[in-house]
């Protein structure tokens, strides 16, 4: 996918805007939308990563084609016009980008043997109700892939889109600190491997 990215410098910030889509493998008249845009931002300097989403019903001006909900510019031009959008309702410089859709984000989890997290409360859709199902009792546990996924995913409670933000960084910060204490390395490559077979980038 070419996409306008700006050329990072080395020891410099580096902004990757990552992008969880709802595509399908094979369904390609289905291009699918956008679920989740977050950008994060890492700081050699400093060792810190930052982060900042972006609700997908927020109302933006898509490059080319005028005003609609900002999740609608991956349907119509993918990651690249999904790039051009953010750049310019942001006015930051985008040096990567990840695209990965739900059955990906389920196996890199997996592949990580799971992501420990402090689940706040009870979450719960059962099947048939027409949302994503969902059950996960409040404690801190170890959340498989397609666990992992419905937590993040999660947005049908007082405060919709803007807890789901919460959740998804305070997921990502938690595999970013899990990730650095592993010991065994010997792990890495085939973590690797899976995030390259379950993205685009």
């Amino acid at each position: 996918v070419e996409a306008d990215l700006s050329r990072s410098t080395s020891g410099k910030p580096v902004n990757i805007l990552l992008i969880g889509s709802d595509r399908r493998k094979g369904a390609e008249a289905d291009k699918g939308r956008s679920d989740t845009m977050i950008l994060v931002r890492l700081d050699p300097g400093t060792g810190c990563m930052s982060m900042l989403s972006v609700p997908r019903d927020l109302y933006v001006t898509i490059p080319g084609y005028g005003q609609d909900r900002v999740n609608v510019a991956y349907t119509i031009g993918g990651p690249k016009l999904t790039v051009q959008m953010f750049k310019e309702l942001t006015g930051l410089p985008i040096h990567h980008f990840m695209d990965v859709n739900f059955i990906g984000f389920a196996n890199i989890v997996d592949y990580l043997g799971g992501v420990y997290i402090d689940v706040d409360r009870r979450y719960y859709n059962p099947p048939g109700t027409g949302w994503a199902a969902i059950d996960l009792q409040p404690g801190y546990q170890k959340l498989t892939g397609r666990q992992a996924l419905s937590f993040v995913r999660f947005r049908h409670d007082e405060r919709g889109d803007f807890n789901r933000m919460i959740r998804q960084q305070v997921f990502l910060h938690e595999v970013d600190r899990q990730i650095k204490r592993w010991q065994n390395i010997t792990k890495m490559p085939a973590v690797f491997k899976a995030i390259a077979r379950n993205t685009i980038s």
